[in-house]
């Protein structure tokens, strides 16, 4: 899995490599303009997996990422490398994750 800097490097969004929260926005900005919508959840309700991350819609069509957890700095990286897998490198993700949906193989 590549680091959010790595991607942010990749995706020409950064020329410094620094990673965290605030360097992922872009990359996040960049998916929701490709035609996706992206959901940052952060629920003050739970006191375990407070945050949710989806992305959905766009050029994923019947893919989307959805996941709970309590890192969203890890959240982010997963959904980056979920979405760059699919479509910024048009390949299979690594391994089915249970929360992907069972779409059938695209063209």
């Amino acid at each position: 899995m590549k680091s959010l800097s790595e991607l942010l490097i990749q995706r020409g969004l950064s020329e410094t490599g620094q990673s965290g929260l605030f360097h992922a926005w872009p990359l996040l900005d960049q998916i929701r303009s490709e035609g996706c919508v992206v959901v940052v959840k952060l629920d003050g309700l739970r006191s375990q997996n407070c945050y949710t991350l989806v992305i959905s819609d766009g050029p994923l069509r019947e893919d989307f990422f959805r996941k709970d957890g309590d890192d969203l700095d890890e959240l982010i990286k997963e959904a980056v490398n979920f979405y760059d897998s699919l479509i910024w490198r048009c390949q299979a993700p690594p391994t089915p994750d249970p929360q992907r949906s069972s779409a059938p193989p695209r063209d």
